[in-house]
């Protein structure tokens, strides 16, 4: 990712090593949530980057991205006011905002965001800085098509307010996109639930890798919604049946986050999400596919194709032969 010229919108950019993990929670600070107000931080347009595209004139990219943040908080309100699990005064409001509260130990609050981990590149470095907040470019139009992890990869997080600028997270999720969009928001908020459902069964998940070994089941009607754009080149609509003899669509982006958000039982969709591990001689990104209930988000195949990077992001002939591994009991075979 560039690094000149653009807006960050974050208040606090903390550097620390990025362990591999593809999202963690605490199981202490989980139980503060519930007698917490919650603050959900919306992004703002921001004004040096449509001052750069002006200079440049991208009318057009201008339009784009203030629809794209538009888009990105009328998706995150919705998917919070679904499925946040505990009290719903629920405020909406900027990091500045939201720090203010912080400085006046204002700490009945608990602060959810999104934002970017930016891994260093300089050879010798170590670790990565996260960002509260998400960092938009003038690339911002073709990062989820790339969705090139080894430089950045976002994160949805939760943290007790009086932590904001420090590393103590209550839940961190890493999401597929660049960018968030609906499914990523309905993942992360879903895999919150999960360790709260685990909580209350006095199971102590703190780890994603956790949460993969309640699963759940895939009746014989549920549909699989497959991205066009995820799907290697010589999968089609046509050929997926060979590999996945249960009932699946292959649908546009656009249509994939409109079933999901329906949050119908009767569909199933597809995360493919990065594990980024940042050391001094190289950045290794692993990745995890999951097949998940968009109800409720629960679990229905695993599979993590191992070192092959580029293949990984992808949904590949070998990842739809795993996710039939898992059978329609949601038992391994």
């Amino acid at each position: 990712m560039s690094r000149t010229l653009f807006f960050i919108f974050f208040l606090f950019a903390v550097t620390q090593p990025t362990l591999a993990q593809f999202g963690t929670c605490n199981a202490a600070k989980l139980k503060e949530l519930p007698q917490r107000k919650l603050i959900v931080v919306t992004e703002l347009v921001s004004p040096r980057l449509i001052e750069l595209l002006g200079k440049k004139r991208k009318t057009r990219e201008i339009d784009l991205y203030k629809a794209s943040v538009e888009n990105y908080n009328a998706n995150l309100r919705t998917i919070v006011e679904r499925y946040w699990p505990f009290r719903k005064d629920i405020e909406y409001m900027s990091f500045s905002e939201a720090d203010r509260l912080r400085r006046a130990k204002a700490k009945e609050y608990a602060v959810l965001y999104c934002g970017h981990v930016e891994n260093f590149t300089t050879k010798g470095d170590e670790g990565a800085r996260h960002h509260s907040g998400l960092v938009w470019e003038e690339n911002f139009p073709t990062v989820n098509g790339k969705r090139d992890h080894w430089d950045t990869y976002a994160v949805m997080e939760i943290k007790l307010i009086e932590d904001l600028g420090k590393q103590e997270t209550v839940f961190s999720q890493n999401l597929a996109n660049i960018l968030p969009d609906k499914a990523d928001l309905l993942f992360g908020m879903q895999m919150l639930n999960q360790y709260v459902q685990a909580d209350a069964a006095k199971a102590k998940f703190t780890q994603l890798q956790d949460v993969l070994t309640y699963k759940g089941t895939m009746p014989d009607t549920t549909t699989l919604l497959l991205r066009k754009d995820w799907l290697h080149p010589y999968l089609n609509e046509s050929n997926v049946g060979s590999l996945y003899p249960h009932p699946y669509q292959v649908v546009e982006a656009a249509d994939y986050q409109t079933k999901i958000g329906c949050t119908d039982s009767a569909f199933a969709y597809v995360q493919i999400i990065p594990e980024v591990d940042s050391r001094k001689a190289k950045i290794k990104v692993s990745y995890l596919h999951l097949v998940l209930n968009a109800a409720d988000g629960a679990v229905l195949a695993a599979y993590s194709p191992g070192g092959q990077e580029n293949d990984g992001k992808i949904i590949t002939k070998s990842a739809l032969k795993e996710y039939v591994r898992q059978d329609r009991s949601g038992n391994k075979r």
